[in-house]
């Protein structure tokens, strides 16, 4: 969870005068400031002891303010959720989830392919595997238009990310239409 910037600095504040008065307390429990009645009736232990606490308190207001104030870089994905590419420039990541909707885009780019799934998933050195699930119109040629829904989604992913595409798996799981609807969603 992300705290917004005027929470942070309530935080900060508050705890800036939690450290004050831990030091005045402490200040008074050691005898150095004036007589407070609390602290007089209180033994050489007592005292320690309670000057003890204040530096406690003193030291986890500190840490609050330190990890309140420090910056955060930006949470980046987990490898085995992105690629990283990296250039001259700098690194850039990729997201599989990206790759999965540029798979779905250059397949459903080609005539004939009704509705789809697919799956991204990371292979063996920096190459993405494509797993599709298709539904093909009435009369199409399989073998032809698996052919180039292959070539279509490997081509798109490689020119578009620059990365390597180890394979696209196509499963035909219907071919025409289903009852009057058109088209049976896939599960």
């Amino acid at each position: 969870m992300k705290i917004r910037l005027p929470d942070r600095i309530l935080t900060i504040f508050l705890m800036l005068v939690l450290v004050a008065l831990s030091f005045g307390l402490a200040f008074a429990a050691g005898g150095f400031i004036g007589p407070i009645v609390p602290f007089e009736a209180m033994g050489v232990g007592d005292r320690i002891a309670a000057i003890a606490a204040c530096a406690a308190v003193v030291l986890l207001a500190i840490r609050v303010i330190y990890v309140n104030g420090r910056r955060r870089k930006a949470e980046l994905p987990a490898p085995r959720d992105a690629f990283l590419r990296r250039g001259e420039e700098g690194e850039v990541r990729i997201a599989l989830s990206a790759i999965d909707a540029m798979a779905q885009r250059a397949a459903r780019g080609v005539s004939g392919v009704r509705d789809l799934k697919s799956e991204v998933t990371a292979s063996g050195e920096g190459a993405v595997t494509v797993r599709l699930k298709l539904v093909l119109g009435a009369d199409s040629d399989v073998q032809a238009l698996s052919k180039q829904v292959q070539e279509a989604v490997s081509a798109y992913i490689s020119t578009h990310t620059g990365l390597p595409v180890a394979g696209v798996h196509a499963f035909i799981e219907q071919v025409g239409q289903q009852g009057a609807g058109g088209q049976r969603p896939l599960e």
